[in-house]
């Protein structure tokens, strides 16, 4: 019994050794079965599976495309590994896979790694597993940079999930690469046997001859040498070295200039001619890792060569409350900022000149300032709206020196221009040697060429720009742009007329003196400031830049803060020999009107020609400020049988007869500062107005006809431009001739007869009269 018990004391032990034995007999899934390796097999190449002569014969372009997959009777595939060796098997790099382990298997990030961090910083986290069911290898085919039919050895294993690894397959590749050709020029174009400045950015292309493959480098390597024109080398820092693209972001690119290694030396004058030049040796290395033939160009480095800066004035356009236009003249090519409203639309325009030839423009706190600048050579003849040209030319010789702009630096009332997204901290601003900031942009940044200034308080600002190009060279001399922002004078502040004068100095038909002292003399009982603007100056001083002619595209030159501050604008085109200007200045003078200004429009026959100017551009200038429809019988004249009419011609208006009470007889003066006036005792034709919204104040006083005077017995009558026919007088006696159109903003008056050839005194009583509505 004792041996009996005591032999029941091993049986724990014996079953806890049988649990071991089980374990360690069982498969990793936990039954009797031992895992089964995955297998995985190469589907698609043209490799072969061993090394033979046929291949060799008949070698295989170097690019090969090869997929593969795989399987686990037992369990599921999880991923795969890869290597290239050559024909003696060892690990070799090729172009796309050039970061390996120590074994030669090609290394990946791995799943949710950082992959901004570069493969070769010890950070990266990189396995040597991979999903890729295929790869796009770049098989060597050179024997030290010589095209050679090479043989190289791919290499594929996998694992399962339960990282058991397949038995390694293997295809042999004997490939063959042509030798490629490589060209060298500057991102500005061909430099060989040009001058260029301190920077220049080389380009560098690649032909290959490889079917299937493309003109793809994998590197290229270039040295520089300066030589004497007799052809003797000169000794220079780090020129004469081999230096390689292979580890840049862009292979096909390389900067030369101050900061670059080599540094880029400026070439000598002697007396005023080169005395030696700069040369590029080059070549390219294919994905083959064939080396091709060098090729050489030379140039020549000038040292003084800088950009020029540029503001572009005619493509910077403003938009606000206070400063619109409500029409888009046809000669925009580009697309300009605009707001729609319930009745019309806004669009932005350029800044108005004022009469002392600065920018300016009503402020508001909505007004948008669209700015664009950029530099010299950028667009033909340096116009943003013509051909863009895309070179660098140095400022004083107009030279294009082959560089690029890499900075634009930008200040706004004298401190470094404040850009929230960018801001101007020390990482953004540079510093003069006299103390002043700027905010600098790098080339490619949102406002690197523009930006919309907003905020901005009344008065005067100054925006100053200046570029850096590849020789880190700054402009000296910066682009200014000054303006100012006046604050909008409302209608209760408005004060003083100003008289414009859209007269031209004609001493037989429109003598300038008398026809400026006839419209002081018909203000000498208003007790305010009396203030006189020529148009005439304005435009030929602005037209002298024609920059600042074409600002507004060629028409308006008269600025609404010139104008805001007066309470009557009074606008006289009393030359009868010249069009009116009037419809130019719609713009301005809408402005004008809109902010509570009151007008008044002096003309004659050629209200007529402005009238159908309007109505072909459909500018709403008539109707809106004097209620006249936009139709042709809006505005007509006074006709003989010929339809002529011109001022020596149908001198038929005497007077002006009210038609309300309000106002008195307007007689012509006589003798008149006109001869012919004088001579024939009446005023050539003036424009009367048919159908109209607004009010008649004035109708049109006509001679008497003179007996027989009508168009079948024209002949019998001694003058028909002295006298009207019958059928004449009936077509414009009492006819509307002047309107009063009353708007919600202002008072709105157009004469159709110049008031200058008027009585003084009579025109003072009507002046005296208007003045007493507009309190």
């Amino acid at each position: 019994m004792k041996k009996i018990k005591k032999s029941y004391q091993f049986l724990p032990i014996l079953f806890s050794v049988f649990i071991v034995i089980s374990l360690f007999s069982c498969g990793r899934k936990g039954n009797l079965s031992p895992n089964i390796k995955p297998v995985v097999v190469i589907t698609s190449s043209y490799g072969e599976d061993s090394l033979n002569a046929n291949a060799i014969a008949n070698p295989l372009t170097f690019r090969q495309k090869i997929f593969w997959r795989a399987n686990d009777p037992d369990g599921t595939v999880k991923d795969f590994a890869f290597r290239i060796l050559n024909e003696n098997g060892n690990p070799i790099p090729t172009p796309g896979y050039e970061h390996i382990d120590e074994n030669g298997w090609v290394l990946h990030y791995q799943n949710g790694a950082d992959e901004n961090i570069p493969m070769e910083n010890p950070e990266a986290q990189l396995t040597i597993w991979t999903e890729q069911n295929y790869a796009e290898i770049n098989f060597p085919a050179n024997i030290e940079g010589d095209s050679a039919v090479v043989t190289s050895i791919f290499e594929l294993k996998c694992k399962d999930n339960n990282n058991e690894e397949s038995d390694i397959v293997k295809k042999y590749f004997t490939v063959f690469s042509r030798k490629p050709q490589v060209t060298c020029s500057s991102s500005r174009g061909d430099i060989d046997g040009k001058t260029v400045g301190k920077g220049i950015r080389l380009e560098f292309s690649i032909i290959d001859f490889d079917s299937y493959v493309g003109s793809v480098p994998d590197y290229f390597e270039f040295k520089l040498e300066r030589k004497t024109i007799d052809g003797e080398t000169i000794a220079t820092e780090g020129y004469g070295e081999w230096i390689s693209t292979k580890n840049q972001d862009d292979v096909t690119r390389f900067v030369l200039n101050q900061f670059s290694s080599p540094i880029l030396v400026p070439n000598e004058f002697i007396d005023g001619e080169p005395a030696d030049s700069t040369f590029l040796i080059y070549r390219a290395v294919d994905l083959a890792g064939i080396i091709s033939e060098p090729d050489t160009i030379s140039f020549f480095v000038n040292s003084d060569f800088h950009p020029g800066s540029l503001i572009y004035i005619t493509d910077t356009f403003l938009l606000g409350e206070n400063h619109y236009v409500t029409q888009r003249d046809a000669s925009i090519t580009q697309v300009i900022p605009s707001v729609q409203y319930t009745d019309n639309i806004h669009y932005a325009t350029p800044f108005w000149i004022d009469k002392n030839g600065i920018f300016t423009a009503i402020n508001s706190s909505d007004l948008k300032i669209y700015l664009h600048w950029g530099w010299h050579g950028e667009y033909e003849e340096d116009d943003p709206l013509g051909r863009i040209e895309g070179e660098i030319l140095d400022e004083d010789t107009n030279s294009s020196y082959y560089a690029e702009i890499t900075y634009f630096d930008l200040r706004l009332d004298d401190a470094p221009y404040y850009y929230p997204p960018f801001p101007p901290d020390e990482n953004n601003t540079v510093t003069d040697e006299d103390g002043k900031q700027w905010l600098r942009i790098p080339v490619g940044n949102e406002i690197d060429q523009e930006t919309v200034l907003t905020g901005l308080e009344d008065g005067t600002h100054k925006f100053e720009m200046r570029v850096v190009d590849l020789q880190n060279e700054i402009d000296p001399t910066p682009a200014e742009l000054i303006f100012r922002l006046d604050a909008l004078i409302p209608q209760n502040e408005k004060a003083g007329i100003l008289l414009i004068d859209d007269d031209t100095d004609n001493p037989a038909f429109a003598p300038e003196e008398p026809i400026n002292n006839a419209y002081f003399e018909f203000f000498t009982d208003f007790s305010g400031v009396v203030s006189l603007i020529n148009r005439k100056d304005i435009y030929d001083m602005i037209v002298d830049d024609l920059q600042l002619y074409n600002l507004h595209f060629n028409k308006s030159v008269l600025s609404p803060t010139d104008l805001q501050a007066y309470k009557l604008v009074v606008f006289h085109s009393d030359n009868q020999t010249e069009d009116s200007n009037i419809y130019k200045e719609f713009d301005g003078l809408n402005l004008y009107v809109e902010s509570g200004g009151n007008l008044i429009l002096s003309g004659g026959s050629n209200l007529k020609t402005a009238f159908q100017y309007c109505l072909d551009e459909e500018i709403p200038l008539f109707e809106k400020f004097f209620g006249i429809p936009a139709e042709e019988d809006s505005v007509y004249l006074v006709a003989n049988e010929d339809n002529e009419a011109s001022f020596l011609k149908l001198q038929f208006f005497v007077n002006a007869i009210p038609k309300i009470e309000e106002f008195e007889e307007i007689s012509l003066e006589l003798p008149s500062f006109v001869n012919s006036v004088t001579l024939k005792e009446g005023l050539g034709p003036v424009a009367l107005f048919g159908n109209n919204q607004a009010e008649t104040i004035f109708g049109y006083g006509c001679k008497q006809p003179q007996e027989g005077t009508n168009f079948e017995n024209w002949d019998e009558v001694n003058d028909n431009d002295q006298y009207p026919s019958l059928e004449q007088f009936e077509q414009c006696n009492g006819n509307s001739v002047a309107l009063r159109n009353n708007l919600e903003s202002g008072k709105c008056y157009i004469f159709g007869f110049p008031l200058s050839f008027m009585n003084i005194e009579d025109v003072k009583v009507m002046m005296n009269r208007i003045l007493s509505e507009l309190e």
